[in-house]
């Protein structure tokens, strides 16, 4: 028996309604409504811009004309979180009197008078009676007062929608957004326990990550009568991902956060101090009653500032920080009746229902975490966006160096030459072979604006900036309408977040990048690396774009000149290595292909071929042609080979003179660098040749059906295709192997499924 902490805010303790559906090739997951009142093209809508609702058509009465906008889910933004709670109409033409301006009056006329049937009076008595119930309840509801809990506020769940038609209103909605902060406006249990629809992705995202363990569809669909046990050895088998999701969901309370840290937290407070409370980890901070202070230290750990204008102290509570926090755990084990339950968890509700829309962070504000004031500064920008992020030395090899911003009067006016007369380009001046301490550069723009070689070693005088640019205010130069410009058209072509960290940059060969030349054939490749260099303050050095591109499994190569062969020595091989590198580095070097007889076979014959592969002086090579090269690579290489990379040329280089070089380049700079060839390239993917019985056929999809039939391969590495080659390398691991070599056709209609 395996328990797990399921979603329990229900009304009236009814179960989940679990619906699922594929939408363009995204699998969504509808609780309490059918997820077939999604629309199509859903993702389309994503980044649509709000409706003008100031050019909508109106009847004279001011009813808008259209409302099937208002019945289909959309996507949850926090600037317009009411929409979750539009009362759309039935599905009759009748609605109530008084919101039916534009009928006729439901009145007749006698004797010059106006008289209404018993009927319509006791309708509109009800009607009005109704309505003023409601008024009252309103106005007379006050804050609820502080309670117990353990509820705290996290990080950013993946894109989750909402939505209803006819009598169910137009539901809430969850969003996905640059950091996906808006999730921290969410209120899922409270609209679980009205059957709000809820609408949300489950995909390779959502399963691996454990905050959203608690949403994993298996489990709520096995909760039995309290919600709370999956029974094993009854004909039922769990996963491992569900077992993990299950011993996972206790981490997180309902609104899919962790125990808060407790730290700085005071006993007492000053008696003329203005009282705040910060509901939510990350919120802001709003203010209560004086005479609620004593009920709020009692329960809430709280902290003390000054108020920045008024000099006034001002004491800060934390009801994310209780002092007695009660674990999801231990909530469970207490078995709470129902009307406990609901009062300790309803008080929470309507706190975030009301505060969510003016108090939680989001790309355009951002509250200081202990104090809860507002850090004023334009937040929305993408550099500054980028800057706040976790880039921090320490952890991250992303930010290197000073985290500085770029100030728009220090940067270089554009370079007058195109991208595409410096196709291979110089990382850093040489200078007489002495090495600086480490290369660095401001900005890609300074990698195109390098003297050629033979100049090199001249000195320059600064070019004096023309009086146009000196009296040019910084935002209008050309240089930083450039990068604007940029960083918003190149910055949608790639991502920010260290999905695979596999570098450390500290063990590279300094040397290496001293008097390498970066050579990016792909256009493509170069524009993301020109936007980590020039649109993000805080990358000020060669050495952590490349930690970027190889992260990113971008292609690209380092090469050196002949005359640098020297700087680096050759590898130390053993004498069976030796005569197999120099029979290898000859012309015309053949080897057996793979072939099939059968799945365990085959397997054992193409790991046995990738072991020899991949201990070859070039086989670094493969990290440098990025994408499913590199992951193959260090799969069955280990990360190892990225070192290996960054060390410097291989004996195919420096010895055997047996690689490529920019020979037929227009302006060739005489440099070469390690290559692999076709055959290794087959054998990576496990290339089995056609036969008179079977035409040819791959292990894992080479590149040039990648580039063909699946969406998720844009040039560089995300999730989707981690997921693909995840996937099926867990089947040739698997014991006994259930991996089978495909043909063209066969791994179309395979990429074809994740698209």
């Amino acid at each position: 028996m395996t328990d797990f902490n399921a979603l329990r805010c229900r009304f009236h303790e009814s179960a989940i309604t679990i619906y699922s559906v594929e939408h363009d090739w995204t699998t969504w997951v509808g609780l309490n409504h059918d997820v077939d009142v999604i629309p199509t093209k859903i993702n389309l809508y994503k980044d649509h811009p709000d409706r003008d609702f100031a050019n909508e058509k109106t009847t004279e009465s001011g009813k808008y004309i259209d409302l099937e906008w208002a019945r289909e889910p959309d996507w949850f933004r926090i600037e317009t979180w009411w929409r979750g709670w539009i009362p759309t109409g039935g599905g009759t033409d009748f609605s109530p009197w008084y919101l039916d301006l534009d009928a006729l009056a439901p009145y007749a006329t006698a004797s010059n008078c106006y008289a209404f049937t018993d009927t319509i009076r006791e309708e509109m008595k009800k009607g009005l009676r109704d309505l003023q119930e409601g008024i009252d309840a309103i106005l007379e509801e006050h804050a609820p007062p502080p309670m117990t809990n353990e509820f705290s506020t996290g990080h950013s769940p993946r894109s989750v929608t909402s939505g209803s038609r006819r009598r169910t209103p137009n539901a809430p909605r969850w969003t996905e957004q640059d950091g996906f902060a808006d999730w921290q406006a969410i209120d899922l249990p409270f609209w679980l326990y009205y059957s709000l629809p809820i609408y949300y992705t489950w995909g390779f995202d959502e399963k691996n990550d454990p905050r959203f363990s608690r949403l994993h569809p298996q489990l709520i669909e096995l909760a039995d009568d309290d919600h709370s046990l999956v029974q094993e050895g009854i004909g039922l088998t769990l996963e491992a991902d569900l077992l993990r999701a299950a011993a996972a969901s206790w981490n997180y309370d309902d609104y899919l956060t962790t125990k808060p840290v407790i730290a700085g937290s005071l006993s007492s407070y000053d008696s003329d101090s203005k009282f705040t409370v910060i509901d939510f980890e990350g919120w802001g901070r709003h203010y209560i009653h004086e005479d609620e202070a004593p009920a709020y230290a009692t329960q809430f750990h709280f902290t003390t500032s000054t108020d920045e204008e008024s000099g006034h102290p001002i004491t800060v509570f934390w009801r994310w920080k209780p002092r007695e926090y009660i674990s999801p755990r231990q909530i469970f084990e207490k078995q709470e009746s129902r009307a406990v339950s609901y009062a300790r968890r309803s008080a929470l509700w309507y706190i975030r229902e009301m505060h969510a829309h003016a108090l939680t962070p989001s790309p355009t504000r951002s509250y200081h975490l202990v104090t809860g004031a507002q850090v004023y500064g334009d937040t929305s920008s993408l550099e500054k966006r980028l800057a706040e992020r976790a880039w921090d030395t320490d952890s991250n090899p992303y930010a290197e160096g000073d985290d500085m911003s770029l100030d728009a009067s220090e940067i270089e006016e554009p370079a007058r030459r195109t991208l595409k007369e410096h196709l291979d380009v110089r990382m850093a001046p040489r200078q007489d072979r002495q090495l600086p301490a480490r290369p660095s550069l401001s900005n890609m723009t300074m990698w195109k604006n390098f003297a050629p070689p033979s100049h090199t070693r001249r000195s320059r005088s600064p070019t004096a900036r023309s009086p146009i640019l000196r009296n040019m205010p910084p935002h209008q130069r050309p240089a930083t309408i450039f990068r604007i410009a940029y960083q918003e058209i190149a910055g949608k072509l790639t991502y920010i977040e260290r999905l695979f960290p596999v570098v450390d940059p500290g063990n590279w060969n300094t040397q290496f990048l001293c008097i390498g030349y970066l050579h990016v054939p792909d256009w493509h490749i170069q524009v993301r690396m020109r936007f980590f260099a020039n649109c993000v303050p805080s990358i000020r050095h060669i050495r952590t774009i490349l930690s970027i591109a190889v992260e990113h499994k971008m292609s690209f190569q380092i090469a050196i000149r002949a005359e640098d062969f020297h700087f680096f020595g050759a590898d130390v091989l053993s004498q069976i290595d030796q005569r197999l590198v120099k029979a290898m580095y000859k012309p015309g070097f053949t080897e057996p292909q793979l072939s099939y007889s059968s799945p365990s076979a085959f397997v054992n014959a193409y790991i046995g071929k990738l072991a020899d592969i991949l201990r070859r002086p070039h086989a670094r090579t493969f990290i440098g042609l990025g994408g499913p090269f590199s992951w193959l690579a260090q799969r069955w290489g280990g990360t190892d080979l990225v070192d290996r990379f960054m060390e410097g040329p291989s004996i195919q280089v420096t010895r055997y003179f047996s690689s490529q070089n920019d020979s037929g380049e227009d302006r060739a700079l005489g440099i070469h660098w390690d290559c692999v060839s076709d055959q290794e390239i087959e054998f990576l993917f496990g290339y089995i040749p056609a036969d008179k019985w079977n035409p040819e056929r791959w292990l894992y999809p080479p590149i040039s059906i990648l580039d063909e039939a699946c969406d998720h391969w844009t040039g560089e590495w995300n999730v989707g295709m981690e997921e693909i080659f995840r996937h099926i390398t867990s089947q040739v691991t698997r014991n006994p192997t259930t991996a089978a070599p495909k043909t063209r056709r066969g791994w179309m209609e395979f990429l074809r499924s994740y698209n």
